[in-house]
Parts: structure tokens; sequence; C-alpha cells
């Protein structure tokens, strides 16, 4: 409950509300990046203005010692214009 706390109050303050939501059930927490490119096209590096979103949500996570986390990703948009 308190993962779920802090992780709400920071997507609440500042430009992360736009970009990240948080929800809870069964027991779970999901973090749903939306609309965030964290990765250029055909890039397995990180781009550097992803780093700050991305940091402040791994402090959280490693603060809760005994959560166990499981990540998925997809591409929401499959279709690349050049």
């Amino acid at each position: 409950e308190q993962l779920f706390q802090a992780l709400s109050a920071y997507v609440s303050q500042g430009d992360a509300q736009n970009s990240i939501s948080v929800t809870q059930g069964d027991g779970k927490i999901f973090i749903s990046f939306n609309q965030a490119v964290f990765f250029d096209a055909d890039s397995p590096v990180l781009r550097k203005e992803s780093y700050p979103i991305l940091d402040s949500v791994s402090a959280m996570l490693s603060a809760k010692k005994s959560a166990r986390f499981s990540w998925t990703g997809s591409i929401s948009s499959p279709r690349w214009t050049h």
C-alpha cells in the first residue's frame, strides 16, 4: 500500500500525470507509461530524456525490498514512419 501511495503521489505532481498511470488490483500495482518513448526506433539504447522518469520510478521500486516485480512491454503502434 505504501508503494502504491508513493507512486500515485509521484504521478500527481508535475508532468507525470500525462506520461504515467498507476492502478491497483488483485494485490498488484500496475504502472503504465502512456505515450512515453524511451528508445529511438531500432535502438536498444535508452533516450537521455527518459532517465528522470525511470530513475524516479526505479528508486521507489528499489525501496520496496519485499516486493516482486514483473516487467512487460509492447509497442503501441507497430507502424514506423520515416
